[in-house]
């Protein structure tokens, strides 16, 4: 456990130096971001939507490292229903593969590891 969160300590230090803007040469106007302003986050591309929050779940589950049917066995659904809803998870997040769509997620701050890393107990 304590290698995986050396590992995200790891990777969240990449993301924020690739988030940094880059040095540009003299005289190189850098265009403007809506979400530097302020602005809601828009969809990527023509069509695509926010993730549910059954989609978002999931996700944060995969994020954990759990397998479909652990997570079906944990939400009370079938293997496929969790699959259903990764596949429908994967075009919002532009993500081929499980990792691609918690990366996508993490990037884009619906996920935090915060989250992943919540303990939750049993009463």
């Amino acid at each position: 456990m304590a290698w995986l969160m050396g590992r995200l300590k790891e990777l969240s230090s990449r993301m924020d130096r690739l988030s940094r803007p880059a040095q540009r040469p003299s005289g190189v106007v850098r265009a403007s971001h809506p979400e530097e302003e302020g602005a809601t986050p828009r969809p990527i591309a023509e069509g695509t939507t926010l993730l549910t929050a059954r989609e978002l779940e999931i996700v944060s589950l995969v994020a954990r490292g759990m397998s479909n049917r652990q997570i079906a066995y944990a939400l009370y659904v079938s293997e496929a229903t969790v699959k259903h809803h990764l596949a429908n998870a994967y075009p919002k997040l532009r993500a081929r593969s499980r990792g691609e769509a918690v990366r996508e997620a993490l990037a884009r701050g619906w996920l935090s590891l915060e989250d992943i890393f919540r303990e939750e107990k049993i009463s």
